[in-house]
């Protein structure tokens, strides 16, 4: 198994957005890829997250981060 994290920091106000359009850029697309075991987002009352993603293997994490997800995400 291979984990992977990522943090985020939301503007002030706008967790509950933030948390919708990381569900629908990037939650749902994920559990349509291969190796994907379990992905969480963990929000905190000071507007940031913690994402945790655990793939079968090393090689299922950086295909899916080269889809250009993450990308649309930060735009």
């Amino acid at each position: 198994m291979f984990s992977t994290t990522m943090r985020y920091r939301f503007k002030p106000g706008t967790v509950s957005e933030a948390a919708e359009i990381w569900k629908n850029t990037i939650f749902n697309p994920a559990l349509l890829r291969d190796g994907i075991v379990a992905l969480e987002l963990l929000i905190n009352d000071n507007d940031e997250a913690l994402a945790i993603g655990i793939w079968d293997d090393e090689k299922y994490a950086q295909e899916f981060m080269r889809t250009g997800i993450f990308k649309v995400l930060l735009d």
